[in-house]
């Protein structure tokens, strides 16, 4: 299920239609090189991002831990304003190679929140289960966690299937 930030709750058959458009979306922003600060982690599954980072982690550990997590999409348009699903239209950032398009996922609001001020447009939040975004990210998307923040990294399109296919058995369950 997706929750709007403000805790407000669709229908499972809305949320599909929803993410569905927001994860191919069409529209790319422009790349955007600025860099945040280093960020003290806000919740458990940034301090498993910042052990990995470290080293003190290995990052199969981070997977499975963000699986289980809730995670901030950015939208162009407020879910409750929106007249249709194709209103909706998430970040989607150029890759490193300016080839790929990733789709921007942030593991908190504050991080979100940041990166909003950069792309003005992309302003609303959706908070919803990496698990979902993963059975819905379109092929060829990667996905970028905390896009231009220390604490963040890079799953390119073939990492986003080779989840997809090791955490088929969630998946399946969540899309039950």
């Amino acid at each position: 299920m997706v929750r709007i930030l403000h805790n407000s709750f669709f229908s499972r058959a809305a949320c599909v239609a929803i993410l569905g458009l927001i994860i191919a979306a069409i529209g790319t922003a422009s790349a955007n090189t600025e860099q945040y600060s280093t960020v003290e982690p806000n919740n458990s599954l940034e301090r498993h991002l910042l052990a990995v980072q470290s080293g003190e982690r290995k990052l199969p550990e981070f997977f499975e831990k963000l699986v289980d997590s809730e995670v901030v999409v950015l939208s162009k348009r407020d879910v409750l304003d929106q007249k249709t699903p194709e209103d909706i239209s998430a970040l989607v950032i150029p890759g490193s190679n300016s080839e790929q398009r990733m789709l921007a996922v942030f593991t908190s609001p504050e991080l979100a929140h940041r990166v909003a001020k950069t792309y003005p447009e992309y302003r609303f939040g959706i908070t919803t289960e990496f698990i979902w975004l993963l059975a819905h990210t379109a092929p060829g998307l990667g996905i970028a966690i905390n896009p231009g923040w220390n604490l963040g990294m890079v799953l390119p399109s073939y990492g986003v299937l080779q989840m997809r296919d090791r955490y088929s058995d969630r998946i399946d369950q969540q899309l039950d």
